[in-house]
């Protein structure tokens, strides 16, 4: 009994994640958002690694939700 339990600990202690193994971290360097009256929207989000986003939305006539953004 003791060796299975040594044996599942062996295990355990092997499938941990190493730290190369984990993703790096990623520094936030720009994050705008505003929140304006009638559920218009705007936000902003660029990272060290070259992830950009931004886009704008306000409520349509109909309902609808109307976003302009882009990415890269």
């Amino acid at each position: 009994m003791k060796l299975v339990i040594l044996v599942c600990l062996a295990v355990v202690a092997l499938a941990a994640p190493k730290p190369e193994d984990l993703p790096p971290i990623v520094q936030v360097l720009r994050d705008e958002r505003e929140h304006g009256e009638g559920g218009n929207f705007r936000y902003l989000i660029e990272t060290d690694n070259g992830i950009f986003m931004e886009a704008a939305g306000a409520p349509g006539v109909a309902g609808q939700s109307n976003i302009q953004g882009s990415y890269r």
